[in-house]
């Protein structure tokens, strides 16, 4: 007997490509519906109940852990250079005190990390939320622009922005902890219904991301077509790139809360509260 329907959301950036590797290749179970969208969005549509289970941004789940479980095992993470949160500027990192960065209006985990990082670096900037869709547009009006996710690949190899400060290098230098940018969530309204399908579905995700590393040539060469990218970047991309949510993981998303409660970035501390899945 199949499980109930479970309606899964999945980031629209290439670095997922690896854990929904099953379902891009047509052989994903048929209880499952996935709805792409940004990690904004997403983050939204789980917290209102158009989705069951979603990848978030780890922020996020700091701030709605009340109505969510994490599934375990899983995460966007890196233990270094991520190479898709960018800071993309005209001018050295230094150079920036009261000029204009535009942020990315699709995930608060990078704008809340850039917080962290330029407050370190004692600089003060005006920052704005805005559509990030003309380089050549920002380069006019702007000191510097946070960039994410395949965009963030795009600008990299561009002169319009001449100095890049990639972020999570700038975490893992600065704390000598890897760094978590999303995780996959189930709001604890779907777990109450729907246990054992939940179960089935941390299974599948398991399985799918396991024969993607196995696949990462394949998917690196996809995503390369799809961006318009070599494929040698698109390999050091997924090489450097954790999907993992172990001990090394935890402590350093535990580290990004407890700095964000200490600047008044979240109001309470963040207790990690995962679904329990027996093998």
């Amino acid at each position: 007997m199949e499980p109930c329907k479970i309606r899964l959301g999945r980031i629209h950036y290439i670095n997922v490509d690896p854990i929904y590797y099953v379902f891009d290749q047509g052989h994903g179970p048929g209880w499952v519906e996935i709805v792409e969208a940004a990690p904004s969005l997403l983050n939204q549509m789980l917290l209102e109940g158009y989705l069951d289970v979603s990848p978030v941004s780890s922020i996020a789940y700091a701030r709605h852990f009340a109505h969510w479980s994490l599934l375990p095992e899983l995460s966007i993470s890196s233990h270094g250079r991520v190479m898709s949160v960018i800071l993309a500027s005209r001018v050295p990192l230094k150079e920036l005190q009261g000029k204009l960065i535009l942020l990315s209006r699709e995930s608060e985990t990078s704008v809340a990390l850039l917080r962290l990082c330029l407050e370190r670096e004692g600089i003060c900037a005006h920052l704005v939320r805005e559509k990030l869709d003309s380089k050549e547009g920002l380069a006019k009006t702007a000191g510097a622009a946070l960039v994410i996710g395949d965009t963030a690949l795009q600008w990299g190899r561009n002169g319009l922005f001449p100095h890049t400060l990639d972020l999570g290098q700038y975490w893992s230098a600065w704390t000598a902890r890897p760094f978590v940018y999303a995780l996959w969530a189930v709001s604890d309204e779907a777990l109450r219904k729907n246990p054992s399908g939940i179960a089935a579905l941390v299974k599948v995700l398991k399985n799918s991301l396991k024969q993607g590393m196995d696949r990462m040539d394949f998917i690196a060469q996809h995503a390369g077509h799809k961006l318009g990218l070599p494929h040698g970047l698109m390999r050091r991309y997924f090489q450097g790139l954790s999907y993992d949510l172990g001990y090394k993981e935890q402590t350093g998303m535990l580290l990004f809360f407890e700095r964000l409660y200490e600047k008044g970035l979240l109001e309470k501390a963040v207790p990690l509260k995962f679904v329990a899945c027996s093998e």
